[in-house]
């Protein structure tokens, strides 16, 4: 739950000022043998062995990631004034980052009453959201999920200098969160409403297809994180794409409506 830093310096992976990892793929020339010794919580010695390679060029690598070694300070303090890091000895608390993970699931339980609640009272005032609407207003609120990450990274003036709120994540979940409850709940009845009778099977397959590429093409995404240092780039690139493909299904709209309410009867 809760993770302890300290400005004690130790050994850690070398960044640059972009914060990527620095490496160094020369010819490792020998192997320097690391022994820490620990205390266990049951008062026992603790030995661990760490292999690090030295290279041609004199610099000390993990041999599975070729990240250069250096004495220095927490990775977290590398973009945190001086000011605030914690005096000699002393500890700084701080919230394990896979908590955000649950931040999604809270939204999920909190808004999918309210969201749901929203279309039936659309559809009682003679509003109704088609089907396929609702897949268009999800690809562009996802995309303004994103847009929250660019926000995030304007309101400091270096985010290789400075921290931004943990806030915007939060942010950003929420705006996600709406988006998938209007997608998620939808699509596999979409598609087994809409498939041929012997293909249905086939088709939902292809519906979690679809989710794997997408997964694949975040992951594509992702890979490009240390290429483009001016982050609000990068978070542009999946707002754009994701408000595209939104206005794309609503340029289709018409033709898409007719053909959901031709099988299904409804729109």
């Amino acid at each position: 739950m809760v993770q302890r830093i300290t400005s004690d310096p130790r050994e850690v992976g070398q960044v640059d000022h972009y914060l990527r990892a620095v490496t160094d793929k020369s010819k490792v020339v020998k192997n320097d043998t690391v022994f820490t010794i620990s205390t266990s919580k049951d008062n026992k010695p603790d030995t661990a062995i760490k292999v690090y390679g030295i290279t041609a060029n004199g610099n000390k690598i993990d041999l599975k990631t070729k990240i250069v070694q250096v004495v220095g300070v927490d990775p977290y303090l590398n973009n945190l004034p001086k000011d605030k890091w914690p005096a000699q000895g002393q500890e700084l608390k701080l919230m394990n980052a896979e908590l955000y993970q649950s931040i999604n699931p809270f939204f999920i339980v909190i808004l999918t009453p309210i969201v749901i609640g929203f279309f039936v009272f659309l559809a009682r005032r003679k509003r109704e959201v088609s089907t396929m609407s609702k897949f268009g207003y999800a690809l562009i609120v996802s995309g303004l999920s994103a847009l929250v990450m660019v926000f995030a990274v304007m309101s400091v003036p270096n985010i290789y200098l400075f921290k931004t709120g943990g806030i915007w994540l939060v942010m950003t979940y929420f705006v996600f969160t709406i988006s998938e409850i209007c997608l998620s709940p939808i699509g596999l009845s979409l598609v087994s409403k809409l498939s041929p009778p012997r293909l249905t099977a086939l088709m939902m397959g292809g519906w979690f297809l679809s989710t794997s590429l997408g997964g694949k093409v975040a992951g594509v995404m992702a890979s490009f994180w240390d290429k483009i240092p001016d982050k609000r780039i990068f978070f542009g690139i999946i707002t754009i794409a994701a408000i595209l493909g939104g206005l794309l299904i609503f340029s289709r709209i018409k033709s898409l409506n007719k053909v959901v309410k031709d099988k299904t009867g409804s729109v």
